[in-house]
């Protein structure tokens, strides 16, 4: 957590091994992907008080969040994957 007014860090909590994208969600809280752990996670509460809400197994290595505006639980969410493959393919 980062004190904005003093420039400096006040805190910190762990939300994963390596975060690739921040969205804020607009049912409430904070969407992240771990692209260590292949993980979706759902961040909630406040300033003094953040958590795991939930995590989501997803595709290898999530680099991206894009979700549909309006907020409703059946608008699409999308997370996407790094491209792994190599071209050429070895022969």
């Amino acid at each position: 957590m980062v004190d904005i007014a003093a420039r400096q860090v006040v805190g910190e909590i762990e939300i994963g091994e390596h975060l690739s994208d921040l969205v804020s969600s607009p049912l409430g809280g904070l969407l992240t992907t771990d692209e260590a752990r292949h993980e979706l996670v759902l961040i909630e509460g406040d300033a003094a008080a953040l958590k795991n809400r939930q995590r989501l197994a997803v595709p290898a290595f999530p680099v991206s969040i894009a979700l549909a505006p309006g907020g409703r639980r059946s608008d699409a969410r999308r997370v996407g994957e790094e491209w792994t493959y190599r071209w050429p393919p070895d022969r």
